[in-house]
């Protein structure tokens, strides 16, 4: 649950670092984490995955 933490003390490094670490999940292509109001604060996208096929 470090996700929260990192998205309550608004630390984008930390966000994006946990994010990173998906990469050893092979299922996992593309994970994004957004604040309250909508804006992304980190992303992580498999290489070679266009990232505009994920948005909403």
């Amino acid at each position: 649950m470090e996700q929260f933490a990192a998205l309550a003390f608004n630390d984008h490094k930390a966000a994006k670092e946990i994010l990173t670490g998906l990469r050893a999940t092979p299922d996992i292509t593309a994970a994004f984490l957004y604040d309250v109001s909508g804006n992304k604060i980190a992303q992580y996208v498999e290489s070679g995955i266009n990232e505009t096929e994920f948005l909403i």
